[in-house]
């Protein structure tokens, strides 16, 4: 049942013909639809801000201009400016584990009529325990991956600072998932140029009131090439009271801009633990493919590669994913 709400779900987004977006191009029934929900999605905002606002606010001290139309970096989404709701359904498979189809959603929804620093947040997967999720190996995961992506988490996140050196921010919420549990969390990211390369460093630290604390760290050098070419390298460090030492991470990244609408991506890395003792624990590679689908508001993204697990004596696992890409909203 699963896997064929996925299909209809694919099937929905495909149906939009994929030619570009150019101007006088006829609207389909697809965009129809998608003009409606983002609509829908801009109207609650409207909704919550002014629910908001008369719970909190004098009137003087309201905002007229409640929304603005920017939507933000697709991987930071806690720091975008508009409000959106983003659907990905994803089919992956692995030589190991089959087929594994999902649909995944995430919110923003930006609080002007409160304050310009406000976010309404909800996502189908929380995102700390999907950090865990890419550096822990199989060993210390205290949850099945099918019983993470169904931990959905929902709440509010102030930006305490947005300046061009650096971004803070605090937000709480609750987790959903197997009852309603309080979570906290704070994030810090500060930004340097060092010549041609851009350094950043990011510090995070959580709280859940089942698994208690945990905290992540990650240092980030990336370089532009010859404007469409850029090279990445990131490496991490992660801990929680769940888990048995600290977990670490390199990876290596190339990305290059095919067009202005296609990207083609190599990753590489190496993960490992600390406990019982220094140990690379995962080998893996990956080469991703992304474009727009016809629609400005429609990406779908081809994934490819393998992985060398210690578990399995190192041999070559092959794994591949297809996933689409849907905003509704301001973008």
């Amino acid at each position: 049942m699963k896997i064929s709400r996925c299909a209809a779900c694919f099937l929905l987004m495909v149906s939009a013909r994929a030619h570009p977006g150019e101007a006088g191009t006829e609207e389909t029934f697809t965009d129809e639809q998608h003009r409606g929900l983002s609509h829908f999605v801009m109207r609650q905002a409207v909704r919550l801000n002014e629910w908001l606002a008369d719970a909190v606010l004098d009137e003087d001290e309201r905002e007229t201009d409640v929304m603005r139309h920017f939507y933000g970096d697709l991987d930071s989404a806690y720091h975008a400016m508009g409000s959106y709701i983003e659907i990905s359904p994803r089919l992956d498979w692995s030589s190991r584990e089959d087929f594994r189809a999902d649909v995944r959603f995430s919110a923003r929804l930006r609080l002007r009529g409160l304050s310009d620093r406000f976010r309404f947040f909800l996502d189908s997967q929380d995102r700390d325990q999907e950090l865990v999720d890419e550096l822990f190996t199989e060993r210390f995961r205290s949850t099945s991956r099918s019983e993470q992506r169904q931990d959905a988490t929902a709440g509010l996140m102030y930006q305490i600072s947005d300046r061009v050196s650096r971004r803070i921010s605090v937000s709480g919420g609750l987790r959903f998932r197997p009852m309603p549990t309080p979570r906290l969390r704070t994030d810090a990211r500060f930004f340097s140029d060092l010549g041609a390369w851009h350094a950043e460093f990011g510090q995070r630290f959580f709280w859940d009131m089942d698994t208690g604390f945990g905290e992540r760290s990650q240092l980030q050098f990336t370089r532009p090439v010859r404007d469409v070419h850029t090279f990445r390298l990131s490496s991490s460090v992660i801990w929680s009271e769940e888990s048995q030492g600290v977990d670490l991470a390199q990876t290596v990244m190339w990305w290059t801009e095919l067009s202005e609408h296609r990207m083609l991506s190599f990753r590489a890395g190496i993960l490992g633990y600390t406990r019982p003792q220094l140990e690379s624990d995962l080998y893996f590679g990956r080469v991703t493919y992304r474009r727009r689908a016809g629609r400005d508001w429609l990406f779908v993204e081809l994934e490819t590669g393998a992985d060398f697990e210690r578990e399995h004596d190192f041999d070559i696992t092959p794994v591949a994913g297809i996933k689409l890409i849907c905003l509704f909203g301001s973008y």
